[in-house]
């Protein structure tokens, strides 16, 4: 059996800190309706009668009106993200999901401001794929559009994946 040694990838990703506009339970509060959490009941419905990935999307459209879900809080932590969109940034760079879901944090600083910190992943070539990729052009997914089939007015790859 034959080894290789490992790939190296070095990458820089910017991590941003915004200040809160409110206490951080006021803030997490806010934070929650506009980022509802993942409708976890419907969506394991959907994939127990094998429903179709158009009926995922719809249900993801309606629950998610700023285009994100929270699948997971710890305290002032959370992973946040929309898995239709993952899928679709899967197909072109598998690195992707070292940040998908998104890891963000709601915390207070020592001079009792809030503060709400993420990664931007788009800053790290290493797990983004290039915002001109034919694959994933950087927008929400469209309501009724399946992976890998053609949409209408976008440019396609050769292989119609």
């Amino acid at each position: 059996m034959t080894t290789t040694a490992p790939a190296v990838t070095s990458y820089s990703v910017n991590r941003l800190t915004v200040d809160g506009p409110a206490s951080v339970a006021e803030f997490q509060q806010q934070y929650e309706q506009a980022v509802p959490p993942v409708p976890r009941e419907q969506v394991n419905a959907l994939v127990a009668r094998g429903a179709p990935w158009s009926e995922m999307i719809e249900l993801i459209d309606k629950a998610a009106p700023l285009g994100f879900l929270i699948y997971f809080r710890l305290d002032m932590s959370y992973l946040m993200g929309n898995h239709i969109l993952a899928e679709r940034m899967y197909r072109y760079q598998p690195a992707v999901m070292l940040y998908a879901p998104l890891h963000t944090m709601i915390w207070q600083s020592s001079d009792g401001g809030t503060r709400f910190t993420f990664d931007r992943p788009a800053t790290s070539s290493a797990a983004s794929p290039p915002r001109r990729s034919p694959r994933w052009d950087g927008t929400r997914p469209e309501a009724g559009h399946a992976p890998g089939t053609p949409r209408p007015g976008r440019p396609q790859p050769a292989d119609g994946t």
